[in-house]
Order: structure tokens, then sequence, then C-alpha cells
């Protein structure tokens, strides 16, 4: 199951990243979809929802080469 695995794998990532780190990633993403996140929205976000964010759009980004 490939897509359990990219999820798998996506998660730990996310998981072992710190705010600042999360932030940075989102800031500078380049992948299949763009994000136009300012350092401002991403400074108030909550730890939680950084990560959110940050797992969706690498999941997404990656979930699209299984195609």
């Amino acid at each position: 199951m490939v897509a359990v695995d990219v999820y798998e794998r996506v998660i730990t990532e996310v998981c072992g990243l710190d705010r600042s780190e999360m932030i940075e990633r989102l800031a500078h993403f380049q992948g299949r979809i763009p994000l136009d996140f300012s350092y401002d929205f991403l400074q108030n976000c909550d730890t939680e929802k950084l990560r959110h964010l940050l797992a969706a759009a690498l999941w997404r980004n990656e979930s699209g080469r299984c195609h």
C-alpha cells in the first residue's frame, strides 16, 4: 500500500520537526500546490495547525507521484 507508506513517512517526518522548522518549511514550500503563507500568519498558528498544514501539503505532494 503505497499511500499508507507515504502517509506514515510524512507523519513521521513532520512529527520530528520543531515549530521553527515547520514554519520555514511552509514558508519556502515548493511542491505541486503553491502555498502562500506569510510569516505573520505562520507565527500566529498554533503548533498543531502548523503540523496539519505541512503534513497535508507534503502528503498531497507525495500522493500525486503515486498515480
